[in-house]
């Protein structure tokens, strides 16, 4: 199992599937969508009582935000109608994965972007909230990609079938 923001080569490394956030289609792949990208700044409840009210999502410029640089968060203050300058992109924790910002978060290390559906057992239980309810929305989806000429080999097909019935239980491919 590898945790990697890289693209891997499914045909040369040893990895028989992956899942890719994108548009598509990737030559010589079979893929199968998974969930559209969606996603929205999540942050502790104590790092949003430290920091008081925010009233209007420019207020999160102010907190510190991990991974400052993702382009999902210029993608959501624009949709926020909030102008970021060149600087706002800048600083702050890096992070190469939503699974380390998230958790970054939990700890009340800063705001991080979040796809909501891969943290509500977290958001359920209180310990991430949305200061803001505006959900966006690329037009990305995740989706499960392996070589089409392995499409047959039983590990790929048995990981492939029950990770698409998850997500059809989930009612997560909308």
């Amino acid at each position: 199992l590898l945790a990697k923001n890289r693209l891997v080569d499914l045909g040369r490394e040893e990895v028989d599937v992956a899942i890719r956030s994108g548009f598509g289609p990737w030559p010589g792949l079979e893929q199968h969508r998974l969930m559209p990208v969606r996603f929205m700044p999540m942050v502790s409840p104590e790092l949003l009582r430290q920091a008081g009210p925010l009233h209007h999502p420019r207020d999160l410029l102010a907190l510190p935000r991990l991974t400052p640089s993702d382009e999902w968060w210029r993608e959501w203050f624009q949709l926020a109608g909030v102008a970021l300058a060149p600087a706002d992109e800048q600083g702050g924790l890096e992070l190469e994965t939503q699974q380390m910002e998230g958790m970054a978060a939990l700890a009340g290390q800063g705001v991080a972007m979040l796809s909501p559906f891969l943290w509500r057992g977290e958001i359920a239980a209180g310990r991430l909230v949305a200061p803001f309810d505006l959900l966006a929305d690329s037009g990305r989806f995740y989706w499960l990609v392996h070589l089409g000429a392995r499409r047959q080999v039983a590990k790929i097909r048995e990981f492939r079938d029950w990770l698409l019935a998850e997500v059809a239980a989930e009612g997560a491919s909308g």
